[in-house]
């Protein structure tokens, strides 16, 4: 791993101890018109994790990385949102690219069990990332993210993410489903957004995640149908 992105495991383990929900909500939108706080109803949510995209060259490299940082690290599985996305932005076919997720469980001092979730992206055997492409990813910070826990039914996290929508500070980035993910739990659904005005130094993410257990395929439809709308409406 580059010495930069295991910086950012350092980093990354203080902010866990360290931010409440309002707090991370709040840094997403800093750079917006207005906090978040206050238009949306965090009653049944918490800072559940933080989540960047590495490029390695194993996997067992990010594993020893969070070890050597306090994390208690469960068994790598493949990624499905992450994966889509880098093969989309820089037109790779599926089968050219492997993204593995390595979550990483930490016991904090005032808020319980969070984890890091790092996206370790490498080549498939015979193949080759695009030039530029780890650096270009370190510094925009596409995939970085900050994810906040449902932990009530359905219509809460629908109700959540028509706040966040309607606040004006975020936009739709993406949604999807994976069965592999917190296999206990049924999987992990997730929900993208990111800030509307990016700051120009991207020092915290920009992006938020809403996720919870379970397949939820409507409202992912929902917000899949809106990220397309936000992309074609992005495109000069």
């Amino acid at each position: 791993m580059d010495q930069r992105d295991v910086d950012s495991v350092v980093r990354i383990r203080s902010i866990l101890n360290q931010f409440s929900v309002e707090q991370v909500l709040d840094a997403v939108s800093a750079h917006t018109h207005g906090p978040l706080l206050g238009r949306v109803d965090l009653q049944h949510c918490t800072f559940d994790h933080y989540g960047f995209l590495v490029f390695p060259e194993t996997i067992s490299e990010v594993v020893s990385a969070l070890r050597c940082n306090g994390f208690e690290v469960t068994r790598p599985v493949p990624s499905v949102v992450v994966k889509s996305r880098l093969c989309r932005r820089y037109r790779i076919p599926p089968e050219d690219l492997d993204v593995r997720i390595v979550r990483g469980a930490v016991d904090t001092d005032l808020f319980g069990c969070r984890e890091i979730e790092v996206f370790a992206a490498t080549a498939a055997h015979g193949c080759a990332l695009p030039e530029g492409m780890a650096d270009r990813e370190r510094q925009s910070m596409n995939e970085s993210h900050v994810a906040i826990m449902v932990d009530r039914l359905e219509r809460v996290l629908a109700e959540l993410r028509r706040q966040l929508l309607g606040s004006g500070a975020l936009v739709a980035d993406g949604a999807g489903y994976n069965p592999l993910e917190k296999e206990q739990e049924r999987g992990r659904s997730v929900l993208y957004f990111r800030a509307t005005e990016p700051p120009l130094v991207r020092s915290f993410p920009h992006r938020l995640e809403l996720t919870c257990a379970g397949e939820h395929a409507d409202v992912i439809a929902e917000h899949i149908h809106e990220s397309d709308r936000v992309l074609a409406t992005d495109i000069p």
